[in-house]
């Protein structure tokens, strides 16, 4: 599906479910969201699909917690939303290590009395075709793409739903392959493509 084209439908969800059918890093630490404002957090924010949601979250008004590698793309894109109608603050966190995902999690839930959304939309794409293993043992697209997020979305749940009505989205993709349930880690027959999807 071209790039544009699941753009335009994640970010109509996004809308939908909103109900609506100079930043540094220490100023950034006084960002948080006005009384009645909504909290959203986009995973892999700093680019892409997620940096686009965050944008439009925020044109929409929300505070936005960005998310990413990278802590210069993160505090552009919070400068942008902060210079607008919302606000938003960036936190680092690397999906290779569960180590920081539990840190991304417990300073989420320190910094925020709710979170109405959460956008599951860090990933790892196909390329290169080489495999590489986590640091806690996992190839590592699986555990980006996808045990990473359930940990999150695990370690902020109570949050989410005690900020009722809330909601978690999880962005995929069409690219799909069959789990192998006797090599799950793909240590054979290794591919970008089939490790991706």
């Amino acid at each position: 599906m071209p790039f544009a084209i699941r753009t335009t439908i994640v970010l109509a969800c996004l809308l939908y479910a909103h109900g609506m059918a100079t930043t540094s890093a220490a100023a950034q630490a006084h960002a948080s969201p006005l009384q009645g404002q909504q909290v959203i957090l986009v995973t892999g924010s700093t680019s892409g699909l997620g940096r686009e949601v965050a944008l439009r979250m925020g044109a929409q008004g929300a505070h936005v917690i960005v998310h990413g590698r990278d802590e210069a793309r993160g505090l552009a894109v919070v400068e942008q939303i902060n210079s607008g109608a919302g606000s938003a603050r960036f936190y680092s966190a690397d999906f290779a290590s569960f180590d920081n995902v539990r840190s991304l999690a417990a300073s989420i839930l320190r910094d925020y009395d709710r979170l109405d959304f959460l956008v599951n939309n860090a990933g790892f794409g196909s390329a290169p075709d080489e495999r590489w293993v986590s640091e806690d043992g996992h190839e590592f697209r699986f555990q980006v793409n996808y045990l990473a997020p359930f940990l999150l979305t695990t370690l902020l749940k109570e949050r989410i739903i005690s900020s009722t009505p809330s909601r978690i989205v999880n962005v995929s993709s069409l690219a799909q392959s069959p789990i192998d349930w006797e090599d799950v880690m793909i240590e054979n027959n290794f591919s970008g493509g089939r490790a991706y999807g």
